[in-house]
């Protein structure tokens, strides 16, 4: 009942096959299985060299969730691992590994504790500093005075006024009470270089984890890459060794074996340059957790989030929280308050001083003596020295809040942007989605049609290679969708 017209042969040839009765009938089972959906080529047909299992289903319709859907992302050769018992790896997981280990990030940490050193020796400068100090002398002479007065005091005779050898000490304090605004305004900057510091560490946060989402999503890609890759070596392994059992007995012509090894042969190519690409996500995905670059990868799968929002309200949520533009204001207020105390320095600094000195001396009366000072200077010309400084600082400040206008318009594009391609690619992802059932039943169909007789064995290869396509325009759209998600984020500066 099944395949019956596909073994209508000339006489000569059923000659022939009623001398071989066995492979007529390999022939018609081969038949029958494909009408029957079986396609018994999955077990039996198979060919040896060219079948690489899969090691993980690549068609995810849905995707799973990050909690449940894990795989072993792993090259030939890896299988071992993922038959252990490691915990999978999520992306909050190496987003914790990335912020702890990167040198980057660790930079931009040290830098800030620089700026908040510089901001506390700032306000000490308004606080009162003591001095002290002590000394031991020796003289091989006693110093002191030579009198000439005849009549009055014998001739030669020399009156010493500090001993052959002795000690001294001192302590100074010394207390700003009016600078013109000079301490106040350098507080202020230093202040203001300390925020831009911090807000510069964040940035470099989330510049950071958008970098290991998109290393981790490249992981991912690449996986699904190579299992489309084994999956279309295996389908096509099968639909070679049964073209080449038909031309054995000559049901086919030799050109239909040649044309499957041909596609077989590309097959095969793009499974190795897959491999290649996986293995280099893998590295490039170590490297940036500060890990050895052959180090096995073990990864939950992630989820296309919904859509976000309204456009208009994305954005000024952008304008409200990128980092970016508060360090440029930051930047901006340094160098305004670093104007300010320059021209401070022209105006009158008074300072209270005092201090207690020690000297061991039997010829001074007394050794130790108490003082009390207030001192007052007043740079009354400098050529105009701190006045073009202070120029030159506010000049610097108005580039940065022009630059930060710029800015704005930019982060207004960068959320536009990626907000469409949020859209495009769910609308990509639905489309692509839709194709799959039927690139599948395509191939189904140019496979019974060609072992019926009525179809061609370039109408299967054409088949086969719109199927390959179709998933991988699928999964490209799935992961683009992912990315084009994270990207949002971090335009929006919510990562």
């Amino acid at each position: 009942m099944f395949g019956i017209c596909a073994l209508t042969r000339p006489a000569y040839q059923l000659g022939r096959q009623q001398r071989r009765p066995r492979g007529a009938l390999r022939v018609a089972a081969v038949v029958i299985c494909a009408q029957l959906g079986g396609w018994c080529g999955a077990e039996e047909l198979r060919l040896p060299a060219a079948t690489p299992q899969p090691a993980r289903e690549f068609l995810r319709l849905p995707a799973p969730e990050p909690e449940t859907g894990a795989f072993t992302v792993s090259t030939p050769g890896m299988e071992a691992f993922a038959a252990t018992d490691r915990e999978p790896e999520s992306l909050a997981d190496a987003w914790q590994a990335a912020l702890a280990l990167d040198p980057w990030l660790d930079a931009k940490r040290q830098q800030t504790l620089a700026a908040e050193s510089n901001w506390q020796a700032a306000r000490a400068e308004a606080y009162p500093w003591l001095d002290t100090g002590a000394n031991y002398t020796v003289r091989d002479n006693e110093p002191g005075f030579a009198f000439q007065a005849p009549g009055l005091i014998p001739p030669g005779s020399v009156f010493p006024y500090a001993q052959r050898e002795g000690a001294s000490y001192f302590a100074a304090v010394n207390m700003p009470i009016y600078t013109g605004g000079s301490v106040p305004a350098a507080i202020d900057a230093a202040a203001a270089s300390l925020n831009s510091r911090q807000l510069d560490a964040r940035i470099a946060q989330l510049d950071l984890k958008l970098r290991i989402a998109e290393q981790y999503v490249a992981v991912l890609r690449a996986h699904s890459d190579v299992s489309r890759a084994q999956m279309n070596v295996q389908s096509l392994a099968s639909h070679l060794h049964d073209v080449e059992m038909l031309f054995q007995h000559e049901q086919r012509p030799q050109n239909d074996v040649l044309a499957a090894q041909v596609a077989l042969a590309e097959a095969r190519h793009d499974l190795v340059a897959a491999e290649n690409r996986l293995d280099v996500a893998r590295a490039t995905y170590n490297r940036g957790l500060a890990r050895p670059l052959g180090q096995p990868v073990f990864l939950y799968d992630l989820a296309v989030q919904p859509p976000p929002g309204e456009l208009e309200a994305l954005t000024q949520v952008a304008i409200e929280s990128r980092e970016e533009l508060a360090q440029l204001r930051s930047q901006a207020q340094a160098l305004q308050h670093e104007a300010e105390s320059l021209l401070a320095k022209n105006r009158p600094q008074a300072a209270v001083t005092g201090g207690y000195v020690f000297q061991e001396n039997r010829y001074q009366s007394p050794q130790g003596i108490t003082s009390l000072g207030v001192g007052v200077t007043w740079n009354l010309y400098d050529a105009g020295r701190d006045r073009h400084r202070a120029t030159a600082l506010q000049q610097q400040a108005a580039a940065l809040c022009r630059l930060r206008d710029d800015l704005e318009s930019q982060i207004r594009l960068d959320v536009r942007r990626t907000w469409l391609d949020v859209a495009e690619t769910a609308e990509r992802l639905q489309v692509t989605r839709d194709s799959l059932g039927q690139a599948e039943e395509s191939l189904r169909v140019a496979r019974q049609r060609y072992l019926n007789g009525m179809g061609t064995s370039t109408d299967v290869l054409t088949a086969d290679s719109q199927r390959v396509r179709s998933f991988r325009n699928h999964h490209h759209a799935y992961y683009d969708a992912i990315l084009a998600e994270y990207r949002l984020r971090r335009a929006m500066g919510r990562l």
